[in-house]
């Protein structure tokens, strides 16, 4: 009997950023791999562009172009059973000179209110309702959460399960 399952794991964007793994041999192995495109294909087609990246906020525009959904190789297991996967990956980060952080997180998951201290110079320097000011350290707000990656999944989640059904129609008919 050949195992069939689909199986979706964290892979770094938390919920959407996701390693999206299907397991079958034989012709089943075609209607995963193309089920696994068809995904691919509804949220990120290509790099910038799509459902997720359409909805991560615009001020975050080198969030939203540094989007990619990835698709290894097979990998093949036992009994001749091939794992194929899509990866789905935002992966801007802040400025070398700031620590070259992944700051998507905290756009999904907002951030507490902290304090930022200058780090390259005696101060910082910023705008104020458009004047230039300057401090050596400031207390920021925080940010709300903006679980865009949230809002992507309920709009596919209906052709997401249409890929599944098909998929799933797809690898029956093998075995009748």
């Amino acid at each position: 009997m050949t195992q069939k399952f689909m199986e979706i794991e964290t892979a770094g964007l938390e919920k959407v950023q996701r390693a999206i793994q299907t397991t079958a041999t034989g012709d089943s192995a075609k209607s995963s791999q193309q089920a696994i495109r068809n995904i691919r294909n509804l949220i990120v087609p290509a790099k910038g562009i799509g459902r997720l990246a359409n909805n991560t906020p615009k001020i975050t525009r080198k969030l939203a172009d540094s989007t990619i959904g990835i698709i290894p190789p097979p990998i093949f297991g036992a009994a001749k059973s091939v794992i194929y996967s899509l990866i789905v990956k935002q992966d801007a980060k802040t400025p070398q000179e700031y620590g070259a952080k992944f700051y998507g997180k905290f756009v999904r998951e907002g951030t507490k209110a902290h304090d930022i201290k200058a780090r390259l110079a005696s101060v910082l320097a910023f705008k104020v309702g458009g004047i230039d000011a300057f401090a050596a350290n400031v207390r920021h707000p925080g940010t709300s959460p903006n679980p865009y990656h949230l809002k992507t999944l309920r709009e596919v989640s209906s052709q997401l399960n249409a890929i599944y059904r098909r998929m799933g129609a797809n690898i029956a008919q093998k075995f009748r």
